[in-house]
């Protein structure tokens, strides 16, 4: 089996800091886990693969609440079709649409 290479254990490290802090978010305060992270430093050069990091994290998390089998590219799929029926129902309750108005979530 290939040994992980540098940039593989850091994108796990991350996608582990990234899951915490997601889980953390339902967590009582006591019994939050980020802290025992260091801080992360966001940089040009790493911004890509940080963004990429964090769909992981969000994957590892929902597989890990609802067991679905579903790979990372269903999964974004999934994602994509969460934030057209965000779109959806915002344009229905406000008449406006998201793209035009840019206000976000």
């Amino acid at each position: 089996m290939k040994k992980p290479d540098e940039k593989t254990k850091r994108f796990a490290k991350k996608a582990l800091m990234f899951e915490t802090a997601l889980t953390d978010c339902y967590r009582e305060e006591g019994e939050r886990e980020l802290g025992a992270f260091p801080r992360m430093h966001l940089t040009e050069e790493e911004l890509t693969e940080d963004f990429q990091v964090m769909i992981y994290a969000l994957y590892d998390l929902h597989q890990r609440i609802t067991e679905d089998p579903m790979d990372v590219l269903e999964f974004t799929y999934l994602m994509n079709r969460l934030v057209f029926q965000h779109l959806l129902e915002k344009r229905e309750s406000d008449g406006t649409d998201e793209a035009e108005t840019n206000d976000g979530p």
